[in-house]
């Protein structure tokens, strides 16, 4: 009998430590309305600290943010320098399996300035993984570093979750192997909705999956729909390496599974010598299906002839489909997808792309046009659930290249 009363205290301790989770800046985490409220970097070590109370913080039992909601007060400019559900801070032993955010963060579009930079190889973002996640009105600034395994400012490992309205002003340097994504790293099964990288990305050694918003698709339904991309994308592959097939894309870099990029948006200027590159997508793999509806790429795009696209890097066949989609070939040497304007994908003269010119091409209901530009505002087509932020129009005023291309 002892045994068991001691075993019910042990539990009735680890439900009241579940409920005790905070105090934070206020708020009890049962819904939007009365959220932790995360106001310094005091109360973002909290909310990593939540992930790992107990040393079995990899059971669901010892993961205190699910299905909590937390929400940031104000700007955090005191620099954050570690990973929410990161498993080596403060020295902590490796678990069995990495921690996971399973709760629902909502930035009310503040800020948050990070520098992580990390010298082993391992995952790194913001937050370490999500799963059953939503991340949402969250800017981030600063600079974010690895040298192996993926890398995303938001997170690296987004797994059945969403993250709609984020910024990312962060630089990104990657060495090594797998994901870099200027939102996520690695998508699974996620929606990622009106969201901009306004970041430089900077790979090298054999990055394979580089994207302005996600590095790599990967299982289930993906969705990443009114997204921008007007950060410069510098991916180098070593020579030693080169057996390895690299994909680099101004929205995504590759796709694995299924994938719908709808209304997106390259400005960037993208390059990469070696592998696939895209100014949407830079290529997938052959039993995935893709669905390309309705993007727009206005940046130069450089890389290997034969495998390089305005819009996509190498079209997988009948598993890729485009609708309305539409490139400035006076910015991209490179016809839409690998080497050849394919169905749904038009090549225009830029006097052909701004103003209302692709008005009746795209409509009315997801985009705005602008008849006469200033430093904010952009001649091309702009997505109207993002045309009130400032990164979407800064980085996309056009540059005329009248260099004898005709119609």
């Amino acid at each position: 009998m002892k045994k068991y009363l001691t075993l019910l205290a042990v539990i009735l301790a680890m439900q009241n430590a579940k409920a005790q989770i905070g105090p934070f800046g206020g708020g009890d985490g049962y819904s939007e309305a009365t959220a932790y409220q995360i106001s310094n970097l005091e109360h973002l070590i909290e909310l990593h600290d939540s992930l790992i109370l107990s040393p079995r913080h990899n059971d669901d039992i010892y993961n205190y943010t699910i299905g909590k909601h937390f929400k940031l007060m104000n700007d955090i400019a005191e620099t954050v320098t570690f990973m929410i559900g990161d498993r080596f801070y403060r020295n902590i032993a490796y678990p069995p399996v990495n921690r996971v955010f399973r709760g629902n963060f909502n930035g009310q579009n503040f800020r948050i300035t990070i520098d992580i930079r990390i010298n082993i190889q391992r995952e790194t973002g913001l937050f370490f993984r999500l799963e059953d996640a939503t991340i949402q009105n969250l800017i981030l600034a600063g600079y974010l570093q690895s040298n192996g395994f993926g890398i995303g400012t938001i997170t690296q490992t987004a797994s059945n979750s969403i993250i709609k309205n984020c910024i990312n002003y962060c630089t990104i340097s990657k060495r090594g192997i797998d994901q870099a994504g200027g939102i996520v790293g690695y998508a699974t099964n996620s929606l990622i909705e009106n969201c901009i990288n306004a970041g430089l990305i900077i790979t090298e050694y054999n990055s394979d999956f580089v994207g302005g918003i996600v590095g790599l698709v990967g299982d289930g339904n993906n969705i990443i729909k009114n997204c921008i991309n007007i950060g410069d994308i510098i991916s180098t592959s070593n020579i030693m390496y080169s057996y390895n097939v690299l994909y680099v894309g101004g929205i995504i870099g590759c796709a694995t599974n299924a994938a719908e990029i709808i209304n997106c948006v390259n400005y960037g200027y993208i390059k990469q010598n070696f592998g696939e590159v895209g100014g949407i997508i830079g290529g997938c793999y052959p039993n995935a299906v893709n669905i390309i509806t309705n993007c727009i790429n206005t940046g130069v795009v450089e890389g290997p002839v034969g495998t390089t696209g305005a819009i996509m890097g190498v079209y997988s066949g009948s598993y890729s489909i485009f609708t309305n989609c539409h490139y400035d070939k006076q910015f991209c040497n490179h016809k839409g997808v690998n080497g050849a304007d394919v169905s749904g994908v038009s090549p225009h003269l830029t006097r052909n792309m701004v103003g209302r010119k692709l008005a009746n091409l795209l409509g009315d209901n997801d985009w705005t046009y602008v008849e006469g530009a200033t430093t904010y505002q952009s001649l091309y087509p702009q997505i109207k659930s993002l045309d009130h932020t400032d990164a979407s129009k800064v980085g996309a005023s056009p540059i005329y290249l009248y260099d004898g291309i005709k119609d």
